[in-house]
């Protein structure tokens, strides 16, 4: 085994020795838009040799040195599922981690620190045993170098001897020598060229699978999860031909792998435990707690959709990476958003499971949250092979959870301070810190809490509504009527972007207006779209909130209506101040929302209001089973709201985002629009189209019931487009000025329509120095290239582009690279070339693009049946963005391939013709 292990190293050593890592762009170029290649020795940077040449490539030497300990290793395996939960399972789910611990790790780590570039340090045992077996050769001089390193069982730390060889050149003759003496070694070079390529055996698949998929994270697990023959093997169906099926298995789950490499824009949570080191992790004592943070980890992830990506032990500590906005795992809003939540939720839960809190925690674990670019795929050959993420954001949350400031608590970097200051408070008086790897102090935040964000009303019209003056005259005299007593319900729909949030908040401006007015606002999220009547959670709470406040009146109303036939439990009961205090009480002391309906409400209700979330505190594990639940909510709400309305109160329910809601939400939704003709129905949504299939008709009913004014934002046209710049730079130009036609143009061509890819595109032209004032006339300063890069957050784009079907991916990953105006018979011609695509027809294309495009990626090209274009800049920019430089090199090199070839046949004809 020494020598085994001894050989591989110098083998290793040996074969990087002269290998260059080359970037394709100045290394002061973004990251994500650089290519890396490592290129062996005598070989250069893979580039074409026509007219398309990339920027010239700038190398390095790569870098490398290996230690390598002896000693008591430990093989841990842990793991849960979803019979962990068997009441909040919906669908069966495993995962399960592998890492190696002990005295030998620890050496490797602690030599690891000890050398530098080129040298090979190793545990001084081994070096007697190779002296020992091959006692007349004569050895390359060593040097003796004292380590420390942890002891077995202990916090404490001793001391062991290494042996540390500097110029393994040196090492080239014994490794030649243990070969020709042993005679049992592999004398071949490192195959490192192999494509990955799965071997699935063709008996006993099944068993093969289910042991494999739990040890992959939830993003890669998920994508090999959506191969047909996967499905397929999980049923009970007798296969006939398994040679067949298996061949068939390891073509989907290749491509699958080889299209999974992309560069993500993610949120990074590392977490370190310190009290577990690679010599005590293995102890039978820590086990079960190892168990159980790994269940912890697993179900938050799970909760807040994302990724736990590794769980193991390295030369410091035990550490757990989890990731946010993977593949099939992204969301549209930030996604720190859903990362830092689960990170408060987690270090509470951390402090219970160590029975730690406050300063005492500090010895327990660590948090450090990053956000920005990484490479996420695949990596490695047919023998060995990984899912991994890498990158700079990956790397300094792993230094930050380092920190000192960090022990014990979560601290954050900037980007994930900048994205999440709207929702989140922070402790932003941290001095800088330094960390590996950056050339100067970077500042560091600590979250502290969730913001309280004012569900009532905003205060102010957010964002620009240049362009949408007909709209705002409609939402003037929807408003004007609702305040002389008539119907008021909007429904504003439209593409992400469009405008539909400024227009929203423009009309709450309205409404804040008047005192009589109270705003109940539910918004669905992404990762509830599952949860039942989760939109109605904050809503009801205003709404619990205002029948608190107009107590009084309320009181005053039911005594006036005593004569009225109805049940006790129908009405809503006076709160007298015995029972909970005046309202100004209620609001300083924030009571619960379940203590004040347990102390208002008749207890025959309270089975209703605890199918809101968060309203009720229930048993654990207790769960309310009601009959007629929609008929006997919908009552109880639309008394409530007609109540108040009477009292002298004008409500207005907002419903946010309602294409992230539940089907139950869509139904009360419906119900209350019929039943409560006094409130105002604020609703904003995405098109139908973006709906699940089984919730377009209940939102088309909503869409066509009475009274209902349903608001399409449709694309700017050259007018809008103008009220958009003039609006995006009237802060900036006291006086009046002229927008240039060309201008005005460009931007609608870039964005087409959409308000907020206007704005973007705006922003970008005036960082590239593109927009000038000149006379009077803001004018567009044209270039010979007018560098055309992402603008802002890509997410929505990504989000929505990972739940499109394979093959409409492979269409608009080659069409992006082609362009935001492509060819569909040049992307026909180069997706059968490529490695996404087979062999395909233009018809099949159009087909897959007619039917496969739910979110509008695409739309036609007037006048000309051969063209498409992407609906906006940003989504082609976004897809191609997450291509990785590799793939989107080789993509322009089809390009060019295919302009040669059809230049040169043209040339042909010509001169055959003549």
């Amino acid at each position: 085994m020494i020598m085994s292990s001894f050989l591989c190293c110098i083998n290793l050593m040996l074969y990087f020795r002269d290998f260059s890592v080359s970037f394709g762009e100045s290394l002061s170029s973004p990251a994500p838009d650089r290519r890396v290649l490592l290129v062996p020795p005598g070989s250069a940077p893979l580039e074409r040799s026509s007219s398309h040449l990339h920027s010239p490539a700038v190398s390095q030497p790569l870098k490398i040195h290996i230690g390598l300990g002896f000693g008591e290793t430990h093989q841990i395996h842990l793991g849960c599922s979803s019979e962990d939960e068997p009441t909040t399972a919906s669908t069966p789910w495993s995962r399960s981690e592998f890492f190696i611990a002990g005295d030998s790790l620890a050496q490797s780590g602690a030599f690891l620190g000890i050398g530098k570039e080129g040298d090979f340090v190793l545990n001084e045992l081994c070096w007697s045993t190779i002296r020992h077996v091959l006692p007349k050769y004569n050895f390359p001089t060593i040097k003796r170098v004292i380590s420390t390193i942890p002891t077995a069982g202990t916090s404490n730390h001793g001391q062991i001897e290494a042996i540390l060889i500097h110029d393994t050149l040196d090492l080239y003759p014994l490794s030649q020598h243990i070969k020709e003496s042993l005679g049992k070694f592999d004398t071949t070079r490192l195959d490192t060229g192999s494509e990955l390529q799965p071997r699935i055996l063709i008996s006993n698949y099944k068993n093969q699978l289910a042991r494999i998929l739990p040890y992959m994270d939830e993003a890669l697990h998920q994508a090999i999860s959506t191969a047909k023959c996967l499905e397929l093997g999980s049923t009970t169906t007798r296969l006939t031909q398994p040679l067949q099926f298996a061949e068939q298995l390891q073509l989907q789950v290749q491509d699958i792998l080889s299209n999974y490499d992309q560069t993500r824009s993610v949120c990074i949570l590392f977490i370190q435990f310190q009290k577990f080191t690679v010599t005590s992790v293995y102890e039978p004592e820590n086990l079960e707690t190892l168990q159980t943070i790994m269940t912890l980890l697993v179900k938050s992830a799970k909760k807040y959709q994302g990724c736990l990506r590794q769980f193991n032990c390295d030369d410091k500590a035990l550490t757990a990476l989890l990731v946010w906005g993977l593949q099939g795992l992204a969301h549209e809003k930030a996604e720190c958003e859903y990362a830092l939540p689960a990170a408060f939720e987690i270090a509470s839960k951390l402090d219970q499971i160590f029975g730690t809190s406050g300063s005492s925690s500090e010895n327990a674990f660590s948090i450090g949250v990053t956000s920005g670019s990484v490479f996420t795929g695949v990596v490695g050959n047919s023998s060995r092979a990984d899912g991994t993420v890498l990158g700079v954001a990956v790397n300094n949350a792993a230094r930050i959870m380092c920190l000192d400031i960090c022990k014990g608590t979560i601290v954050v970097d900037k980007e994930t301070f900048d994205n999440a200051k709207e929702f989140f408070e922070f402790d932003d008086g941290i001095p800088e810190v330094v960390l590996k790897g950056i050339p100067h102090p970077v500042k560091v935040y600590k979250p502290l809490l969730r913001k309280h964000r004012d569900h009532k009303v905003k205060t102010a019209v957010k964002g620009s509504i240049g362009g949408r003056d007909v709209e705002m005259e409609q939402i003037l005299r929807i408003h004007e009527e609702w305040m002389q007593n008539q119907k008021g319900r909007l429904l504003i729909t439209g593409r992400s972007g469009a405008g539909k949030s400024t227009l929203m908040h423009f009309l709450l401006s309205l409404m804040e207006k008047d005192p009589r007015v109270i705003v109940c606002t539910g918004k669905g999220q992404e990762h509830h779209q599952n949860t039942m009547l989760f939109c109605y959670s904050q809503m009801i709470k205003d709404l619990l909130v205002a029948v608190r406040d107009r107590n009084y009146e309320l009181h005053r109303i039911y005594r006036r209506d005593s004569n009225a036939s109805q049940r006790p439990h129908d009405t809503v009961r006076q709160c007298s101040s015995t029972e909970t205090g005046s309202s100004d009480s209620l609001l300083r002391n924030d009571p619960t929302s379940h203590d004040f309906i347990t102390s208002t409400f008749p207890v025959s209700t309270w089975d209703v209001w605890a199918t809101i979330p968060g309203l009720m505190r229930q048993p654990s594990g207790s769960k309310a089973i009601v009959t007629d639940l929609m008929g006997k909510l919908s009552a109880l709400l639309s008394r409530m709201l007609e109540t108040l309305a009477k009292s002298g109160s004008k409500v207005c329910i907002v419903v946010d985002d309602i294409q992230w809601s539940d089907s139950y939400s869509l139904e009360l939704t419906l119900r209350l629009l019929f039943s409560c003709p006094s409130t105002f129905f604020l609703i904003t949504s995405r098109p139908r189209e973006e709906f699940k299939p089984s919730m377009q008709p209940e939102f088309r009913k909503i869409a066509d019931a009475p009274n209902v004014t349903h608001m399409q934002l449709q694309p700017l046209d050259l007018r809008g487009i103008e009220a958009v710049i003039r609006g995006s730079w009237k802060k900036k130009q006291a006086d009046s000025f002229h927008v240039d036609p060309s201008l005005v143009s460009f931007v609608l061509d870039q964005s087409q329509g959409n308000s907020l890819i206007a704005v973007s595109v705006l922003t970008m032209l005036e960082e590239d120095g593109h927009l000038k004032l000149e006379n009077n006339v803001l004018r567009l300063i044209m270039s010979e290239s007018i560098r055309r890069k992402s603008g802002g957050n890509n997410s929505v784009v990504i989000a929505q582009f990972d739940k499109l079907s394979p093959d409409m991916k492979s269409i608009l990953r080659i069409a992006a690279v082609a362009g935001q105006s492509f060819n569909i018979n040049e992307v026909r011609d180069v997706l059968n070339k490529s490695q996404f695509g087979s062999d395909i027809s233009k018809e099949k294309i159009l087909e897959i693009v007619e039917s496969s495009d739910p979110y509008q990626f695409i739309k036609r090209v007037p006048e000309n049946e051969e063209m498409r274009m992407f609906s906006h800049v940003l989504i082609q920019q976004g897809i191609l963005s997450a291509m990785i430089p590799a793939k989107r090199m080789a993509v322009h090199n089809l390009f060019a391939d295919y302009y040669e070839e059809t230049l040169a046949q043209a040339d042909a004809h010509v001169r055959g013709v003549h």
